[in-house]
């Protein structure tokens, strides 16, 4: 008699021609993370959607500039869009760990949709005046200052433990390649058929994202949690107290506050770079920026291809550093090729530096409290480089641009030097042997 196959004994089915590939262009990591149904659900939504944050920033200030032609304006309607994470942060990232994440992050994708389609309506009419506009941006605002903890909360759960490193490397890849390309198309949309077709199209990303958080799995229950007003404050205290009191990550705070206040300002200011140091105008921005996201992009794509590997505590001191030393060198030349040259290693080290600080930091701290300490990551990470371009600003006054930046290069340098001095301490304090709670369970496929 023939005896039947065990099913259980079959070996397992080789991987096609095009997992091959990937496998042998280094990225086996990421092949592994979209065999999670749930979070190549949220990547294709999240991907477009990011170009369309980006497309949005690029429109509302040209619209700003059309109907002002006031500098103050712009800075006004910037405030609007990153002031209200410094005041709300803290309280989103403690619903992020309270409420269903999948849920929350419907609800603010639906709003920050709901707001851009309203701007692209009133646009389009004729309808909107400054007043208008600032008050859009600033509910928009303040609808981010949740999304953002919940997004930054949300991704790590929807793949295993060792699998979230990889997870944070894609996304930065997908962030700063949004940051080229959702300006370049804004800019596009917005000289052929005006603004109101730039926020249709980020609308219309936003909608998209709303079909794949719709079709996700919804949440696994985090444990038993009161849900009241009192609770969401004393977990907003408690996400407080957290990072100014765990050694490990109010040291990594401090390391990206001076990441982005001393280090980032090259970037907020490189339309006044590329004017009063090399005269080059719009043409000269256009080949920063390029040079910069090229960079980023490179930097990003290297760590999704490094996986899930130590040592990220030493690599990202180590880009600080090397950014430190980029920025600085930049400063110091006159040829306009070698500056471009500089600036796409420098990107490179800000996208290494960032992306490691936030995985470090989702590494250190159990999924209960991850939304509040990214809450934390988030205010910083989007108001440190303006308060520095501010500080940068004020001093070039007198001074000129190269000298602020380079001042903040230098410190920059000398607060990363040290940190790496004592790299082992921060990760023994960072990055634990063994850091797989189970509140992050690994999802059916």
């Amino acid at each position: 008699m023939t005896a039947t196959p065990d099913p259980e004994a079959a070996e397992p089915p080789q991987p096609g021609t095009l997992a091959r590939m990937v496998d042998r262009a280094g990225f086996a990591d990421l092949r592994g993370l979209f065999a999670h149904r749930d979070f190549t659900l949220f990547v294709l939504g999240h991907a477009p959607n990011v170009v369309g944050v980006w497309m949005s920033r690029t429109c509302w200030a040209w619209v700003g500039w059309e109907l002002t032609h006031s500098p103050l304006w712009l800075g006004l309607l910037a405030a609007a869009d990153t002031v209200p994470t410094i005041l709300l942060g803290p309280l989103g990232g403690a619903i992020a760990d309270i409420g269903n994440r999948r849920r929350l992050a419907f609800l603010a994708q639906l709003g920050t949709t709901s707001t851009v389609a309203l701007l692209a309506v009133l646009i389009a009419m004729g309808l909107i005046d400054i007043w208008g506009l600032f008050a859009l941006v600033l509910i928009r605002g303040i609808i981010f200052s949740v999304w953002q903890p919940v997004r930054l909360a949300y991704m790590p759960s929807l793949v295993g433990p060792r699998q979230i490193p990889t997870a944070i490397a894609l996304n930065s890849s997908m962030f700063n390649l949004a940051m080229v390309i959702g300006p370049a198309i804004a800019g596009v949309l917005i000289d052929r058929w005006g603004a109101a077709s730039g926020f249709g199209a980020t609308a219309a990303s936003g909608v998209v994202m709303l079909f794949m958080l719709a079709a996700i799995r919804p949440d696994l229950p985090r444990g038993d949690r009161k849900t009241g007003v009192r609770d969401v404050l004393r977990d907003t205290m408690e996400g407080l107290r957290l990072g100014f009191s765990h050694p490990g990550i109010r040291a990594t705070l401090g390391l990206l506050l001076v990441f982005g206040a001393c280090l980032r300002p090259v970037e907020e200011l490189s339309a006044a770079y590329a004017e009063l140091v090399f005269g080059l105008g719009i043409h000269g921005l256009s080949l920063i920026l390029v040079a910069r996201g090229l960079g980023s992009v490179v930097g990003a794509v290297w760590l999704t291809r490094r996986g899930n590997r130590a040592g990220t505590v030493r690599l990202m001191l180590l880009a600080g550093l090397g950014a430190g030393f980029g920025v600085l060198a930049f400063t110091l030349v006159d040829d306009f090729t070698l500056a471009l040259a500089l600036l796409a290693f420098t990107g490179f080290c800000l996208t290494n530096c960032g992306t490691g600080i936030q995985q470090a930091l989702q590494q250190s701290v159990e999924d209960r409290r991850r939304g509040r300490v990214l809450a934390l990551f988030g205010i910083i990470v989007r108001n440190a480089p303006t308060l520095g371009a501010i500080v940068v600003g004020g001093l070039a006054g007198w001074a000129g641009l190269r000298l602020p930046l380079g001042l903040g290069a230098a410190i920059g340098i000398a607060v990363f030097a040290w940190a790496l001095l004592h790299w082992r301490t921060l990760e023994r304090r960072l990055e634990p042997p063994t850091h797989a709670p189970a509140a992050v369970p690994e999802p059916i496929c």
